[in-house]
């Protein structure tokens, strides 16, 4: 009788023994209820950077560039305008050159941002996977 006392109850889940010690402190709705929040919270921030990262950038510090594309719509009624300002601007090759590096260092920025926010997107989508792939362990254990 001694040792049929001794002899331990075998554990609710026979999947994941060692998580009956942690029932009391997971079982709890709270718990599971801020952790949905905050996969909610996660994902929305996902989806915001990655709408912010295809948002175009229209804005031009240099007005008179003629490779900009708004510059080009908004300067010039027809093409053959647009080809004799260019021919004379880009004769010159220091315009030229001028032109071309400012357009080279604002196209450098508008992607390193851009790429900024896509990093930001994607870490934010795995930790909402994450903290979902939480949730989804504790609904199945419980």
């Amino acid at each position: 009788l001694f040792f049929c006392l001794m002899i331990r109850r075998p554990p609710r889940s026979t999947l994941f023994p060692y998580t009956t010690l942690f029932r009391s402190v997971i079982s709890s709705s709270n718990f599971i209820i801020g952790l949905t929040i905050v996969t909610v919270l996660l994902s929305i921030f996902s989806i915001l950077y990655a709408f912010l990262c295809i948002n175009p950038n229209l804005k031009n510090n240099n007005q008179t560039s003629l490779i900009y594309f708004g510059n080009i719509a908004t300067k010039f009624d027809n093409y053959q305008n647009y080809l004799s300002e260019t021919k004379t601007v880009f004769e010159n090759t220091d315009k030229l050159s001028k032109q071309l590096s400012e357009q080279i260092f604002e196209n450098s920025k508008i992607a390193w941002k851009k790429f900024n926010k896509v990093t930001y997107s994607i870490r934010f989508f795995i930790a909402s996977m994450i903290s979902l792939i939480i949730i989804l362990f504790i609904y199945y254990i419980n």
